[in-house]
């Protein structure tokens, strides 16, 4: 994976007792079928630092439904119709298009 990158491996959980590819291809249960269930099944080596949008999904959704209250709220723009959908937090960089 040094070699490689981390973002170009995955891997390959072969089943119980066997140790590679070829393994798995010359066991009478497996065989082909059994090599393409654990390609199919093979997972991303993990990337420290890289996240997905799943692993803060909740926090994110919390934060723009207004779950946490009062002290997440931010500031209102002077406009009641408009603070129902957006507020200006204090800190944060807002852009709108349109």
């Amino acid at each position: 994976a040094r070699r490689l990158g981390r973002e170009r491996c995955w891997r390959v959980k072969w089943p119980d007792g066997l140790k590679d590819a070829n393994a798995v291809l010359l066991d009478p249960q497996q065989g082909l079928a059994g090599v393409m269930h654990a390609l199919d099944n093979a997972e991303p080596i993990p990337i420290r630092g890289l996240f997905q949008f799943s692993d803060f999904k909740d926090e994110i959704m919390g934060y723009y439904s207004l779950a946490h209250g009062e002290s997440m709220r931010g500031v209102s723009t002077g406009w009641q119709n408009v603070d129902e959908l957006y507020r200006i937090i204090p800190g944060e960089l807002t852009i709108v298009t349109g």
